[in-house]
């Protein structure tokens, strides 16, 4: 396993871990509801429509855990009903204003409409996961990921390829294996690879503009 590590990126400093100990006690979530997120976790790909009956008794049963509403939201997702989903997630904001992936959900929203300023409003104008959370030196290891992947996405949608680029340099000194993290990986290069083209085709353009463009005949 990881061990946790001192991050210093923009102008903060604070403890990345791994343990996921550490997210469940954000929440104060009790034991035994955390042997069912741990039961739950697996389950969600491979059978997403047969958990959701068993996670709204759960969310239920453990109001004060949004693991289980963002457990619900997810097996929405896999369902492909965008709908049911966003309707969970927004449950899971109003019940848990603080709860760091219902926000990153409703923010991802928002870059799919081309809410841009919501984001930031959301998420605050600099897009550093210390600045919504000013009181924690500590982040787990998928707090940071998720939020610097969508900071990724953000900073693209606005045509900011150099500051999209830069999130990876974070993603990858918490897990550069991770899948998120290679796949932000690969995008950069399928983007470097457009840019690359496009700036052929445009010095393309402009030699054959060059060169059909009759010239002046003197006097």
């Amino acid at each position: 396993m990881p061990q946790p590590k001192t991050t210093e990126t923009r102008a903060y400093l604070y403890n990345i871990v791994y343990e996921p100990a550490f997210l469940h006690g954000l929440s104060d979530t009790p034991p035994d509801a955390v042997e069912k997120l741990n039961a739950y976790h697996p389950l969600l790909e491979e059978d997403p429509a047969g958990c959701i009956p068993e996670l709204m008794e759960l969310c239920r049963q453990y109001p004060a855990v949004p693991q289980f509403k963002n457990y619900l939201c997810v097996a929405y997702q896999y369902l492909g009903n965008k709908e049911k989903a966003t309707e969970v997630n927004d449950w899971t904001m109003r019940e848990h204003p603080d709860y760091l992936f219902a926000k990153l959900y409703k923010a991802y929203e928002y870059i799919s409409i081309n809410q841009h300023k919501k984001v930031l409003e959301l998420l605050g104008p600099w897009l550093e996961i210390k600045e919504l959370y000013p009181e924690r030196d500590i982040f787990h290891a998928a707090e940071i990921l998720a939020f610097y992947k969508l900071a990724f996405h953000y900073h693209l949608a606005m045509d900011n390829f150099e500051i999209a680029r830069s999130q990876l340099q974070m993603m990858d000194t918490v897990d550069p294996d991770h899948p998120d993290t290679k796949s932000i990986r690969m995008r950069i290069l399928l983007e470097e690879a457009n840019i690359r083209r496009k700036d052929v085709l445009d010095n393309s353009r402009k030699d054959m503009y060059s060169f059909a463009r009759p010239k002046k005949r003197k006097g």
